[in-house]
């Protein structure tokens, strides 16, 4: 035993009547009982020499509070208290062993349970993925069928490559983009006004420009946002009273336009006064 209970009430009880020397004496022997877990040695001489009780007042001493508190028997010198205590310490020590070695069992049989549920978990995911696996592995010796829809005739082992529709790609949409700073009224928006029969193209296109640099909008196809405006006529051109019909001239057509007057020496527009030149 590394430490035992001393009570002290008892202790002093006990040995109020023995001297000082017998009550260090009785002490000593309380260590070494408790220290040894035996009873005390039945030689007298090895105690003396154990207790260093070496003059005769202490080898005396040793005598007294052997025959007062001991009991002499084959093992040795034996004490009751001491033996109680002993085994009441030894029964603790055993009790705590159990309880530890029961604990660490259950923890054993838990850690053993998780172990089973991770395995039974990971076998029910890996037949599924197993199956999928297997359906997407081609054999080696088996050719890929080739995918054939309802309305299509069967494609023939030696049909060329060439012959074989290609799949068509999905167009990805335009970036949306700031005004871009050399934007005019392109040749596709003029045909599109003259078709649609549109006036004031140019106070349009300037009513545009000015609400698209105000709000800092952004398109992607900027011809068409020109031609949703003047739709939507932001320029506020639709009380006006309408005029006559005017045709607009784009720069490849005005190009024509002045490589005729030099063949011919005539100006065509003295001939067409409804054609406006907005470039």
């Amino acid at each position: 035993m590394n430490f035992y209970p001393h009570h002290i009430g008892d202790f002093n009880n006990a040995t109020r009547h023995l001297t000082r020397i017998e009550r260090s004496i009785y002490r000593d022997m309380l260590d070494m009982y408790y220290d040894t877990e035996i009873p005390l040695p039945i030689d007298f001489n090895a105690l003396c020499r154990k207790l260093l009780a070496k003059s005769n007042e202490e080898s005396t001493a040793v005598e007294q509070v052997l025959n007062e508190f001991f009991t002499k028997t084959v093992q040795g010198w034996h004490h009751n208290r001491c033996e109680e205590e002993i085994l009441a310490f030894r029964a603790n020590i055993t009790a705590k062993s159990s309880a530890g070695k029961a604990s660490a069992a259950k923890r054993e049989l838990e850690r053993l349970k998780r172990i089973a549920e991770l395995n039974d978990s990971s076998a029910a995911v890996q037949q599924p993925l197993d199956s999928v696996e297997n359906s997407l592995v081609t054999p080696f010796n088996q050719p890929e069928p080739e995918p054939i829809t309802n309305n299509q005739e069967p494609i023939k082992a030696n049909t060329p490559q060439a012959a074989i529709p290609a799949s068509p790609k999905k167009s990805r949409k335009s970036p949306k983009i700031p005004l871009p700073e050399d934007f005019k009224v392109s040749d596709a928006v003029i045909a599109w006004a003259n078709k649609n029969g549109v006036q004031n193209l140019d106070r349009h296109f300037d009513s545009f420009i000015v609400k698209v640099r105000a709000n800092g909008y952004v398109y992607a196809n900027w011809d068409a946002a020109l031609q949703n405006a003047i739709s939507d006529d932001w320029a506020k051109l639709s009380n006006q009273p309408r005029g006559s019909p005017q045709t607009y001239e784009s720069a490849k057509d005005r190009s024509r336009r002045e490589a005729s007057e030099q063949l011919t020496g005539r100006k065509q527009n003295e001939q067409r006064h409804d054609i406006i030149d907005i470039n």
